[in-house]
Order: C-alpha cells, then sequence, then structure tokens
C-alpha cells in the first residue's frame, strides 16, 4: 500500500507536506545532511532546493496563499520568508518573532496567521498579499482569564499560544492551546469570538462543495475530528480516539478525489505504551476507519499528509516520504 520514495542523499528527513496545485509539484520542509534546512520540490520525479537555510532545525511551517505565493517560517533563526517567483527569489517579510502555527488566505488581499508562542496567542494579519504583518488579535487581552499560570510551578500560561486558523464566508475559525483547548468563531471581524468546540484544532479541512469544515484536535484520549456544518453551525464529534488504540494527535487533513484522509501521529508516549498512529479515512465525513496503521512505542512520532499528482496522496512518515493511492 505503501510506496518509499527515495530521497536524495543530501536529505536527511522530510517533515511537513504540502501541495502547490498550480504547479503541480510537492513542496515539503526538509534538514539535510549538512545540518541545513529549508523547502524542496518534487514533481514526482524530480527534487529541487528551493530554499535553504543556515541554522539549527527545529520546526519548520509552510504556507500556500491564493495567489501561489510561498511562505515558510522556521524558528532558529526564527522568520518568515515569503516567495511570488515559485522559489526562485526569497525575501523575509518578518524577522525575530516566534513562528507561526496556521495561516489563512481570507480574500481581497488580507491573510491571517497565529503565533505559535510562549505565552502570547496572537494573530497576525496582512493586508498587502503578505508583503507585510502587523499584530491583529491578542487573546490573552480577549480572555484575560486564561493569561494566567495553569500551575504553582511552570511558566506557562493556560492559553499560552494558538494553533490552527482559517477564514470561512467571512467567518474567522481558531484553535487555541495547551490547556485551554478551544475553537472560537467570529462572524463579525474579530469583535466577537465564540467557542464552538471543546478542543484547540491544529489543522482543518475545507469542502467547498459540500460547506462542510472539519476541524482536528492535539488531544491523546479525548476529541479527534469535528464536522462543521457551515449553513446550520451544527458541529459533531465525528472521530475519537478513545478505545481506538491510537492517540489523537492530528497536523494534517486532506481530501483527494472525494475521500477525506487524516494523518494521526504520537506525542506524549511516556509510559512506551504500544500505540497505533497512522492514517484516517473516510467517504463521508461522519464515518472514520484506520487505512494505514503502525504500532509503535515511540515517545513522538509523525505524521503529514498533502495531495500529490494523478491521484497519489503523499505521506511524510517518521522522517522518510512515501505515497499511496486513495480509494
Amino acid at each position: 500500500m505503501l510506496n518509499k520514495v527515495n530521497l536524495p542523499v543530501s536529505i536527511k528527513n522530510v517533515d511537513r507536506l504540502i501541495y502547490d496545485q498550480t504547479q503541480d509539484k510537492l513542496l515539503m520542509v526538509e534538514e539535510n545532511q549538512d545540518g541545513t534546512y529549508g523547502v524542496t520540490s518534487y514533481d514526482g520525479e524530480e527534487f529541487k532546493q528551493l530554499l535553504k537555510i543556515t541554522g539549527k532545525f527545529f520546526e519548520g511551517h509552510i504556507f500556500l496563499d491564493s495567489q501561489d505565493n510561498i511562505y515558510f517560517f522556521g524558528n532558529m533563526p526564527s522568520r518568515l520568508y515569503r516567495t511570488v517567483d515559485h522559489g526562485q527569489t526569497w525575501k523575509i517579510v518578518l524577522d525575530g518573532e516566534e513562528m507561526f502555527w496556521g495561516f489563512t488566505d481570507a480574500g481581497q488581499g488580507i491573510l491571517y496567521a497565529t503565533l505559535w508562542s510562549d505565552n502570547r496567542p496572537i494573530i497576525y494579519q496582512s493586508l498587502d498579499q503578505g508583503k507585510t504583518w502587523q499584530i491583529w488579535q491578542n487573546f490573552s487581552t480577549l480572555f484575560p482569564e486564561y493569561a494566567v499560570k495553569f500551575n504553582n510551578v511552570d511558566t506557562h500560561n493556560k492559553m499560552r499560544h494558538l494553533h490552527d486558523i482559517v477564514a470561512v464566508n467571512n467567518d474567522i475559525y481558531v484553535g487555541t492551546g495547551d490547556v485551554a483547548r478551544f475553537s472560537f468563531v467570529s462572524k463579525d471581524g474579530g469583535k466577537n469570538w465564540n467557542k464552538i468546540w471543546g478542543e484547540g484544532f491544529t489543522a482543518h479541512l475545507l469542502d467547498k462543495k459540500n460547506q462542510i469544515l472539519f476541524l482536528a484536535a492535539d488531544d491523546s484520549t479525548g476529541q479527534g475530528i469535528a464536522r462543521v456544518d457551515l449553513q446550520t453551525g451544527v458541529v459533531q464529534d465525528v472521530w475519537r480516539p478513545d478505545n481506538s488504540g491510537w492517540y489523537g494527535y492530528i497536523y494534517s487533513l486532506i481530501q483527494q478525489n472525494g475521500i477525506y484522509y487524516a494523518g494521526v501521529h504520537i506525542e506524549n508516549n511516556n509510559d512506551k505504551k504500544l500505540i497505533g498512529y497512522g492514517v484516517l479515512s473516510s467517504i463521508d465525513g461522519k464515518n472514520w476507519q484506520k487505512f494505514v496503521e503502525i504500532k509503535s512505542r515511540a515517545d513522538y512520532s509523525k505524521v503529514y499528509l498533502a495531495n500529490g499528482e494523478d491521484g497519489k496522496v503523499y505521506l511524510s512518515l517518521d522522517n522518510s516520504l512515501y505515497w499511496f493511492k486513495g480509494l
């Protein structure tokens, strides 16, 4: 079922993935054998390094906007890079800030991004299609009851950072973390925020045709995937990790040929339990089944998904790259 892609010898690890549909290429965050890291594209045959950064790799996030501009945020050094020519040239558009986790294009040149930070749950905004960025909303100010330490020995606030964000039909959805974990929606341009789900979503999938939004959790045993009917506003839990033998940490959701897929990984398996992880699939978005299952006692694993050429689904699995054909 899984087909392993032979990586160039220069690439040590493959991390997050995103599919550039207009170029019909996979974009991947990679860590290299020489200690550098950055972004590489893959068209099913050839790899091309688009961005190479000297520093220490810990985390890297890659985004696309509606104009097919590519963004990369690495955190050592902590910089947001932007390219408007598919990686031929890059410009640093934000320097010295903590990393963006989520990114969304609201149209008319307006972009939003969430800050994955230490006690700074902030939404950034760009009004010029990503050329410049400004702080737009601070959730510590909006929700001061969560801007307090969650115990007497830890320095982290109950709401210390934000997770994913998506703008849909003039509404903005945001997930929060780590102790105060909620999903909020604003229907009035950020003036008011209402809780819609008891988990701070770390990934999302928008099915525009059916007007359904899927939200994915960052939880070990509780909530897993929620289905939001954008026409009625009804939020329904459609998959939970309870009694599945899996944890519920999900950082990627995709749709390929009408089928939904979720990448589920392991975190904080401190007791070294034998835990399952891998890929879930769903035909109708309401019933989810195990599609690829791996068993491990690891403390942490990595699973990222992206669409691919010719109906492929790409899978970044524990630093290696695979592809499979969907249902």
